[in-house]
């Protein structure tokens, strides 16, 4: 590939290359090359020679395999990367959905979701403050495998009544990445990208609601707020999955939610919508070991 750049394992990168080669099994990678995956050259590609992985995934994985020090804000201010892209095989990473908020994947690795726990909620916005719900809301899905996307293209996102949702379009989700859907183009305004699905036909009551996630006939993830069951409930913050709990059958427990306190969209007067869209949320505070 000729426009690729070839880079010394030095620095971030380098850091990054190494403790990938690790995991990886290919050793201590001293060099490596960056491969551009869209025209402006926002998404990168770390090519160690056996396995290619995104700027992102690349991030995140260091990121899992080490504490190390964030040099300029952290890993993701450093490499202006969201984790919006996934493992490629050893010909590369596909891009043929590369668009911001999108996961980049190859056939070769995605799955369908077939058990329970395969994706999970973890985050979703029922009542938006900066604009209204029917074009401020969305939802979070999680694929907690290390090594596998996971497509959910002809899924259903529904509740327990009439809200049903049919998944038409590719909708891949990163090994350990993140998918956000929302009920328009714009839910999480400019300073986030894009959602990678809109939806119809499906909403969330901001009292008590289900949340459910059917493939293949089978019911992958269900969580039930509302009605005493100790979820947060603020006006203007997502609902927010601690960190530590991201699994079918913690994402069950009320209070290992809370509301989000990071803002992801400003209004005009200040305000914000409070939420981590597409990326690790805020820990709960007290959360942890419930």
């Amino acid at each position: 590939m000729e426009d690729r750049v070839r880079v010394t394992g030095r620095g971030t990168w380098g850091l990054i290359a190494t403790l990938l080669g690790g995991l990886l099994g290919g050793g201590c990678a001293s060099d490596f090359w960056l491969l551009p995956l869209e025209d402006d050259g926002s998404t990168m590609a770390v090519d160690l020679g056996r396995v290619r992985l995104s700027q992102a995934a690349a991030s995140a994985r260091a990121r899992d395999a080490a504490s190390a020090p964030s040099p300029g804000g952290g890993w993701w201010s450093e490499l202006g990367a969201w984790p919006d892209a996934g493992v490629g095989d050893a010909g590369g990473v596909s891009a043929a959905d590369a668009t911001r908020g999108r996961a980049l994947t190859t056939d070769a690795r995605v799955r369908e979701p077939r058990a329970t726990g395969d994706v999970i909620f973890t985050e979703w916005m029922q009542d938006p403050s900066v604009t209204s719900d029917k074009d401020g809301e969305w939802v979070e899905l999680y694929n907690p495998d290390f090594e596998r996307a996971v497509t959910l293209r002809g899924c259903i996102l529904h509740d327990g009544g009439l809200d049903r949702h049919t998944i038409e379009k590719e909708l891949s989700v990163a090994p350990r990445g993140f998918a956000v859907l929302a009920a328009s183009a714009g839910a999480l305004g400019e300073q986030r990208p894009p959602p990678g699905y809109v939806y119809s036909g499906f909403a969330l009551s901001n009292s008590a609601d289900e949340l459910l996630l059917s493939c293949g006939g089978q019911v992958i993830d269900a969580v039930v707020y509302g009605g005493g069951r100790g979820f947060p409930s603020t006006p203007g913050a997502s609902v927010s999955l601690d960190p530590a709990a991201l699994d079918a059958r913690a994402n069950d427990q009320g209070q290992r939610w809370c509301a989000a306190t990071s803002v992801y969209r400003r209004g005009a007067e200040g305000q914000g919508d409070r939420g981590t869209p597409g990326a690790l949320n805020d820990h709960c505070a007290g959360a942890a070991g419930r």
